[in-house]
């Protein structure tokens, strides 16, 4: 399966630069609280491109204070109930670091940018633009089913994710093409589900997941909604939904900011923290 969405990459790439352009830092301090619906899944394991991981898959929550610079956070009162709006579900990009019940400062960045998924075997990688697209697309069209109820359309969501991500690592690292095939089942390609035989909800979320992943080349893109990256040098790199309200700016302004995301250089291999 190969995705032609070439003129995608462009509208989002005006959407998502234009919208950091107004502030030079912008930062959010988090702290992890949970996994939602209902705790997530628990002991899914996967493998990418070697390294066998297990984990609990579901919405990530978190709870939000200190932000800084634009865009800004669209935060929601979904953990304690207190009438603040200081909440946020985002869902993870890395699989080799983990999360943290203490204050962290996330930076806010593009996601073309956000850096090396940490792939064995391949260090160096940015998502770079044409598997930020295809994030993007996915989540103009399922990311309101992945942040209700449903457990798994979370796991799903979260499960086709990592799949864009971390599929076929090649070409160059700041800007890798985005894999020809797109699949989480057991042994397929770099990234995959390790069950050859999966049962209830986590045989649904795979089967979700593909069918959302093979749905790409015939989606409609939304160009109110864009998403962006929450980096951490030691602590799981997250993506959150935003609405797009970017202020006009010229060309030169637009160019110069897309070349910088274009020819970023990579971050060195990060160490893995509990």
């Amino acid at each position: 399966m190969t995705l032609r969405i070439t003129h995608f990459v462009l509208s989002c790439a005006v959407a998502a630069v234009l919208s950091f352009a107004a502030s030079a830092q912008a930062s959010v301090e988090m702290k992890f609280l949970q996994i939602n619906p209902a705790g997530g899944l628990g002991s899914v394991g996967l493998s990418f491109n070697g390294d066998l991981v297990a984990g609990t898959i579901g919405q990530q929550i978190w709870d939000v204070r200190n932000e800084t610079g634009t865009p800004e956070l669209q935060l929601i009162d979904i953990a304690d109930g207190d009438g603040q709006a200081d909440n946020l579900i985002s869902f993870c990009i890395e699989l080799s670091q983990y999360v943290k019940g203490s204050w962290q400062d996330y930076d806010k960045g593009l996601l073309a940018a956000a850096p090396d998924p940490f792939l064995a075997g391949a260090p160096g990688y940015v998502i770079g633009a044409d598997r930020a697209a295809a994030l993007d697309l996915l989540a103009d069209n399922y990311w309101a089913a992945a942040t209700g109820s449903n457990l798994v359309d979370a796991i799903a969501f979260q499960l086709a994710i990592w799949e864009i991500v971390h599929e076929d690592p090649s070409g160059p690292t700041d800007n890798p093409p985005l894999a020809a095939t797109l699949d989480v089942s057991d042994n397929q390609g770099t990234f995959f589900v390790t069950n050859d035989s999966p049962s209830g909800d986590l045989a649904t979320a795979i089967g979700v997941a593909n069918s959302w992943l093979g749905s790409l080349p015939s989606l409609t893109g939304n160009d109110s909604l864009s998403l962006m990256a929450l980096m951490h040098p030691t602590q799981q790199d997250q993506i959150v939904q935003l609405q797009a309200n970017p202020e006009p700016a010229t060309m030169m302004v637009w160019g110069v900011l897309v070349a910088g995301v274009l020819v970023r250089t990579n971050r060195q291999k990060r160490s893995l923290q509990g």
